[in-house]
């Protein structure tokens, strides 16, 4: 074997080991991204600053809402690694979904038409993003750690 050759399929060894690991799996088997966190979700003092390991978790919730595309409204933290999630649909209907952070299949995705939505709100990229009067001007883009775009945190101004 040449020595080109070699060093090809070393770096593209070290290439696959180095994506090893940094990605989560969905309760559906694929590979989720790592998502990056920001110093403003870091600093907020709310869910967001936890996104990066519930996003499992508000994927599950998102997809499980029967009016597609849904978005986040709240989400709240609770023991044993679970999360709370209320998600809006593309019809307004809200539902409130309890999940593990990681992913799996909820264990409960019921309409919540009592729900106050405190934010932020998480729009995926698959969304129309934030374009409300009151989130549209406090909003920040969510990328991977590899800088591809995943949505929008958007935290609600009125």
């Amino acid at each position: 074997m040449s020595r080109a050759r070699i060093f090809v399929t070393a770096l593209a060894l070290a290439a696959s080991l180095a994506g090893w690991g940094c990605a989560q799996t969905s309760s559906g088997g694929e590979k989720l991204p790592s998502i990056e966190s920001s110093s403003r979700m870091e600093e907020s003092g709310d869910w967001s600053a936890h996104l990066p390991s519930v996003y499992p978790g508000l994927v599950a919730c998102m997809a499980a809402h029967p009016s597609q595309p849904a978005y986040v409204g709240d989400v709240a933290l609770q023991d044993g690694g679970m999360v709370e999630v209320h998600t809006v649909g593309s019809d307004g209907a809200v539902y409130k979904c309890d999940v593990a952070a990681s992913g799996d299949a909820p264990s409960t995705n019921e309409p919540d038409d009592g729900a106050v939505m405190k934010g932020p709100y998480f729009y995926p990229a698959a969304h129309v993003g934030p374009v409300s009067a009151c989130t549209a001007t406090s909003s920040e883009t969510v990328f991977t750690t590899r800088k591809d775009l995943i949505g929008w945190l958007a935290w609600p101004s009125c």
